[in-house]
């Protein structure tokens, strides 16, 4: 450094400041040379301290870059203690100088961390490299310091959870402060936990293994794994690990570092997408099986109209005795049943809108229920859950008594020949309660507060979720070809009659289908007084309801 200016060094055509250097010393000449020798090697010195007591509020005025700190002093406090004082409250490196080298001096003086050692009488060789260094450590442990300081407050005010594991030991380290509010455990609590505390049994295998095969590969990349986190009160969350394996010099693992981030509100996210991309599909399946199903059942309508016309019209000219008049005759019950199917398509699409007036809808059930016959298995049994009264809903009985029996018997259907039991109840449900998956219509929107609901429970084989998807499809059946119209039909005869249906179901856990429907007039606020009927043995006999009204006879084997 050359061409001091005004207390700066010219270097490269810019003024840079020196290197301030306190000098704690006793001895008035001993000190002056110092100060000479600082002056010739380029550094500024502080004014001279003589006292041991006075050091410390003279660091703090002068803020020296180091101190030269004589280690005997004049007055109670020596330049150890004097040394011990400055680490404690300013933390400047400190240069010991002393003309005594016992070891009781030395192990006094080491326990202030001094940044380097001179013996009187000082030579300026020894000076310039002992300052140099000591300097040059002293910038490196500040940069150091103000590193971990900025690292430490990033993972101490960092949403996520930021973690060291000992591998060896199998604990953690250091974990922040945001565990407490992700997992509920305090960083000091974690320090006590094992990594199979905070991970389910599957979550910590998994990590396991990805660790192990990252070191078998030697791979050096951070690995992202998402993972289940046990939270304290023992909920499980989900989590995205951002986590890389630390090894020492012989290639061996020695330490995990991690991120921790809960992705609880992104799984909703995720889950709502998934689920409006289905309701989407849905929405889109139904309105191009609606276009089919309605440019079927107009076409067959016209040509049916055509074709039974030209029978009627055959037949008049048959004589009465012929033996193709038998052969006519089928045609036109055939063609006829080709016309049936067109209007149970149109059904199907909610067309068929009947006569609107208030109808009790458990006297409905009882109807039905007393008309089904033969058309449920004989060993299947029914229960029923039905108000004496109520609840009303404003349409057309024999439509809703079509949509209910066709959910019956496809419930039968589901039993088969085995034993198994059928289970009918009417309830009132507010929008609130409805569940809002698997219903249908895929775009039905609830538009009054309280519903009626009717629902049929069966003990049968159940549904996977593929073929609930493809429940109302028309012409879509897992029991016999040619079939697959009747749930279609019963959706479409409740869509008529702004209401909706939803299915739940397992593999092998039996089917629920829940018919929803308008309230109708006072009949909302009506109390109900449900009497539950027991279930038919086998041994036969006839199921009843509390109003009287015959069940389904079952039959003995």
């Amino acid at each position: 450094m050359d061409n001091p200016v005004a207390g700066f060094p010219v270097m490269g055509g810019i003024q840079m400041p020196k290197d301030r250097i306190m000098i704690v010393e006793d001895e008035v000449v001993v000190s002056a040379d110092i100060r000479d020798k600082l002056t010739k090697l380029g550094y500024d010195a502080c004014p001279i301290v003589r006292y041991g007591e006075e050091v410390l509020e003279e660091a703090e005025k002068n803020k020296p870059d180091l101190i030269l700190m004589d280690i005997k002093l004049k007055g109670e406090t020596d330049g150890v203690e004097a040394a011990r004082r400055i680490k404690e409250h300013l933390n400047i490196p400190i240069v010991f100088v002393t003309a005594y080298s016992g070891e009781e001096t030395l192990d006094r003086a080491k326990a202030c961390e001094p940044f380097g050692y001179l013996k009187k009488p000082l030579r300026i060789e020894d000076m310039k490299i002992t300052l140099e260094m000591g300097l040059y450590k002293a910038k490196m442990e500040r940069k150091l310091r103000e590193s971990e300081e900025k690292y430490r407050f990033l993972a101490e005010h960092s949403a996520d959870i930021i973690y060291r594991l000992n591998i060896k030991e199998n604990r953690f380290t250091y974990v922040s402060p945001s565990a407490e509010r992700i997992l509920g455990y305090s960083p000091e609590d974690c320090l006590s936990l094992k990594a199979e505390d905070v991970l389910t049994p599957d979550s910590y295998a998994k990590q396991i293994n990805t660790m192990l095969a990252a070191v078998k590969n030697g791979r050096k990349e951070p690995e992202i794994l998402q993972l289940e986190a046990l939270h304290r009160d023992g909920n499980i969350l989900p989590v995205e690990v951002h986590a890389i394996l630390i090894v020492d010099e012989q290639c061996s693992p020695v330490e995990i570092l991690g991120v921790v981030r809960d992705i609880t509100e992104r799984r909703r996210e995720e889950d709502k997408r998934i689920e409006l991309e289905r309701q989407i599909k849905k929405l889109q399946k139904a309105e191009s099986m609606g276009r089919m199903a309605g440019a079927v059942a107009h076409h067959c309508n016209n040509l049916m109209s055509v074709i039974i016309g030209n029978l009627e019209l055959a037949l008049d000219e048959i004589p009465f005795n012929s033996v193709h008049r038998s052969y006519i005759a089928s045609a036109m019950n055939a063609s006829r049943r080709v016309a049936e199917i067109s209007q149970l398509l149109l059904s199907y699409l909610g067309q068929s809108i009947g006569k609107r007036e208030p109808i009790d809808l458990s006297e409905i059930c009882r109807d039905v229920l007393s008309h089904l016959g033969d058309s449920l298995p004989p060993k299947v049994g029914l229960t029923t859950d039905l108000p004496e009264k109520g609840p009303a809903v404003l349409g057309d009985a024999a439509q809703i008594g079509r949509s209910i029996t066709n959910i019956l018997v496809n419930a039968g259907e589901a039993i088969g020949e085995g034993i198994g039991n059928i289970t009918v109840a009417i309830s009132r449900m507010t929008t609130s309660d409805i569940p809002k998956s698997q219903v249908y219509p895929a775009d039905w929107e609830p538009k009054e507060y309280v519903y009626a609901c009717v629902s049929v429970t069966d003990t049968g084989c159940g549904m996977d979720m593929e073929t609930m998807e493809k429940v109302f499809d028309p012409f879509f059946s897992t029991k016999f070809t040619g079939r697959g119209l009747g749930l279609p039909v019963a959706l479409g005869l409740v869509k008529a009659h702004d209401g909706a249906v939803r299915v739940e179901s397992k593999p092998g856990q039996g089917t629920t289908l829940q018919v929803f429907l308008p309230l109708f007039g006072d009949n909302i606020l009506q109390t109900q007084n449900e009497k539950p009927v027991a279930k038919v043995g086998s041994s036969g006999g006839v199921t009843q309801d509390p109003a009287g009204y015959p069940l389904h006879p079952c039959k003995r084997r």
